[in-house]
């Protein structure tokens, strides 16, 4: 409980070097506060002149790093960092899409809580960053050592984890996996989701599952309606070629939000009546013909932005 007598809990992000970074993170805190999340929000940074939000907002400023995945530095310190008994901590490039009122739930006291990548097995991520690095294709990120070290540690039929969702409570156990995550870390400075591998074999500490809806990663042309159909929590929008896409889907989450509660409910009801495809976003079309003309226009609008998402979007990035 903090001073006021409220569960002390929140989400935790990393923001750091880059301040198109921060610029993502404000479109994901946004999201949040746009879905009814009242609680606290901690933020790991080393960037100056950012205009955080104040509201239940703790700024927690850091020196820069060197490296140039300061943000991974950090972010394997995160439960080290935060004040909070209870934590949620999203990667900027996270966006809500739900209600988030009963968040809270899905976090234990005891135990680490994360999802499965779309690897579900270590054995295949690993296969496939070998051939990158044969490939010279990995960014400089990894090394047949941390290859080697992450295959000796952690079992390769073990499930492979993302990590850019992670739910724990503040305790021992959890001190002791961040503690050895940093640490692993730090041995490569590479790819923060091995050193997430090893680390939870060498701490031994117990992960429970959550579920995809809690960190589902976006396929090309992703939308809002696509999520509320699918009852998808936070959507993981990964990668460099899905930087526009998030900012198309923030723009999506704004416009719907925009609408009063009564018109919300009615799309809610289209998205959910039929399994959404690409196609289906036409058929929203007729229940322009259900609202006064100002409400209309905003349909228009939401539905325009999805079309982008699906056209646009797919085409990849030179």
């Amino acid at each position: 409980m903090n001073a006021n007598g409220e569960p002390f809990q929140g989400i935790v992000y990393v923001a750091t070097g880059d301040p198109a970074c921060a610029k993502m993170c404000l479109a994901s805190i946004s999201s949040l506060r746009d879905w009814e999340y009242a609680d606290y929000i901690f933020i790991i940074t080393d960037l100056t002149d950012i205009p955080w939000p104040r509201h239940k907002t703790i700024v927690h400023q850091v020196a820069a790093h060197p490296s140039a995945f300061s943000s991974r530095y950090w972010k394997t310190q995160a439960g080290l960092l935060s004040p909070f008994n209870k934590n949620i901590y999203l990667d900027c490039d996270i966006l809500a899409a739900s209600h988030l009122k009963d968040i809270w739930h899905e976090v234990k006291t005891d135990g680490i809580g994360l999802t499965v990548d779309h690897y579900p097995t270590l054995h295949p991520a690993l296969v496939n960053e070998y051939r990158r690095l044969q490939d010279g294709d990995n960014g400089r990120t990894f090394s047949l050592a941390e290859h080697r070290s992450t295959a000796e540690i952690a079992a390769m039929d073990c499930p492979y984890y993302n990590g850019g969702v992670v739910c724990w409570g503040n305790n021992a156990e959890s001190v002791q996996f961040f503690s050895h995550w940093h640490d692993e870390w730090k041995r490569f400075s590479g790819r923060d989701q091995f050193a997430l591998a090893r680390a939870l074999k060498s701490s031994g500490v117990t992960v429970y599952g959550l579920s995809e809806a809690y960190n589902f990663f976006a396929p090309p042309g992703f939308t809002l309606a696509k999520a509320i159909n699918r009852k998808v929590t936070f959507v993981h929008f990964w990668g460099e070629n899905n930087k526009k896409a998030f900012f198309s889907f923030s723009k999506q989450i704004r416009a719907f939000k925009a609408f009063d509660a009564l018109t919300q409910e009615k799309l809610r009801d289209a998205f959910k009546a039929t399994i959404f495809r690409d196609r289906h976003i036409i058929k929203l079309l007729p229940l322009i013909f259900l609202f006064p003309p100002p409400t209309c226009f905003r349909v228009l609008y939401f539905i325009g932005l999805s079309i982008f998402s699906i056209v646009r979007l797919r085409t990849p990035m030179k």
